[in-house]
């Protein structure tokens, strides 16, 4: 049985970072897709590194050639900001964040990868009370035009 390779864009983030690691951990050969190349020894096996942004036009099957596995973790956002990370271009932040996203995964699917794997975002269960945790089996309720 050959290596599994894996793609996981948005894989130097907070959250992708972590799902990197567990990738290597089970032994599949990884390829990060982002803007910037992640810094030396951010992870503890090699990666290969493909750049990447989420404008739908720039988004290619040749990124996912060869690929079994995508996961996409990417969010292109204002830094520092998830919820109102669209700052003044709502169009642009739509365009990257859904119409990117759907391109990222048309292309996946051309290339033949086998599985995706998509994390959202928590706003889709809207507001909560502190401590309360989401769960999928919540209601939706989202009251952030990226959530809808």
């Amino acid at each position: 049985m050959s290596t599994p390779h894996s793609i996981v864009s948005g894989g130097t983030g907070l959250v992708g970072r972590f799902i990197v690691e567990g990738l290597l951990a089970a032994g599949h050969r990884v390829t990060v897709l982002g803007r910037n190349a992640p810094p030396e020894g951010l992870f503890s096996g090699a990666v290969a590194f493909a750049p990447m942004t989420l404008e739908p036009t720039s988004i290619s099957t040749a990124l996912f050639e060869g690929a079994d596995f995508f996961v996409h973790a990417a969010f292109d956002h204002l830094p520092g900001r998830y919820r109102g990370g669209e700052g003044d271009d709502a169009a642009g932040f739509r365009r990257r964040n859904l119409d990117g996203s759907i391109a990222m995964f048309r292309a996946a699917r051309a290339a033949g990868v086998a599985r995706t794997v998509f994390l959202s975002t928590r706003a889709v269960y809207g507001p909560r009370a502190p401590g309360r945790c989401s769960m999928r089996q919540m209601p939706a309720s989202p009251t952030h035009f990226t959530a809808r």
